[in-house]
């Protein structure tokens, strides 16, 4: 069971000022091929594991419509904490090491080049900390510089490209430095289709399976209105996960088609199937997954 409950505050300050804040609160488990429970270790007959989790954050954007420079400055702070098989069993380690929580900065600075063209530079700082695991603990920082556009009704996008770095608290564990990159682009060959190619390079938690993973992504997807109340979306990607420092690489492939059907203002229908395979050098660690999904959603 997988439910979360978001509040978000939007204040339109000025010409030159918006603010929005948003907190959330979320409760779900990690599927067996997923997160720790991954290869042969998701064959210890214990329930999945469960967790809860808390986000809360901002933005503060400075600039008005047409300006020569824009600033958007953001920050926030989540906490995980798993809640079952938390104390190791039959030589399985338990989820304790796990919890852990972490806060983030950074600020965006645009300047205009061209009546629909900006280049930017970025800065982020995340401090992670665990709560039991102290070795586990560290400081990512990315600087990256790019540009944006909206040059046509047609084509609009943003990429950035930049420098990582990833540095423990403990010196024996591998510290990440290089690359990193981020980049969305977005087609209309009519009003009602868009096609989107998105892609980035970035780090992440290794869930016990190393000291960090090192992943790409890039993803195609297509989103068309067939009809005032019929819509379909068709996404596809490639990915690959260097578990560094060990010597595991996972070669990742995912699809997905979903319709939606809107019966009135108040009421829409969907369907969806979802495919992800992980192929991994590690044999034990080849992973399928397949979801059907039917969703009804309500607004008033």
């Amino acid at each position: 069971v997988y439910w979360y409950l978001r509040g978000q505050w939007a204040w339109d300050v000025s010409t030159r000022q918006d603010v929005n804040l948003f907190g959330q609160y979320s409760e779900g488990s990690d599927r067996r091929g997923e997160g720790r429970r991954q290869g042969d270790s998701g064959l210890v007959p214990l329930d999945p594991d469960e967790w809860q989790r808390w986000d809360i954050g901002g933005q503060w954007d400075y600039g008005a419509v047409g300006a020569s420079g824009r600033l958007s400055l953001e920050g926030g702070a989540s906490d995980l904490t798993y809640t079952n098989n938390r104390d190791p069993e039959g030589g399985f380690s338990g989820t304790r090491k796990l919890d852990r929580d972490w806060w983030f900065w950074g600020g965006t600075f645009y300047w205009r080049v061209a009546p629909k063209t900006s280049v930017l530079v970025d800065y982020r700082y995340t401090d992670i900390n665990y709560k039991l695991s102290d070795d586990s603990n560290s400081v990512e920082q990315s600087y990256m510089a790019g540009v944006t556009w909206d040059a046509t009704a047609r084509t609009s996008g943003t990429i950035k490209y930049g420098y990582l770095t990833k540095d423990f608290d403990d010196p024996e564990r591998s510290d990440y430095d290089g690359p990193t990159w981020a980049a969305s682009i977005d087609w209309r060959p009519r009003t009602y289709s868009v096609f989107t190619l998105a892609g980035s390079m970035q780090t992440q938690e290794p869930e016990g399976n190393g000291d960090y993973i090192l992943r790409r992504d890039v993803t195609l997807s297509w989103v068309h209105a067939w009809a005032t109340r019929f819509s379909t979306s068709v996404d596809v990607g490639v990915g690959k996960d260097e578990y560094r420092p060990r010597q595991r690489t996972d070669d990742l492939f995912y699809w997905g088609a979903c319709a939606h059907y809107t019966f009135n203002p108040h009421f829409r229908f969907g369907a969806s199937v979802t495919s992800y395979n992980r192929d991994s050098v590690e044999p034990q660690y080849d992973y399928d997954s397949l979801v059907y999904m039917l969703s009804l959603e309500a607004s008033y």
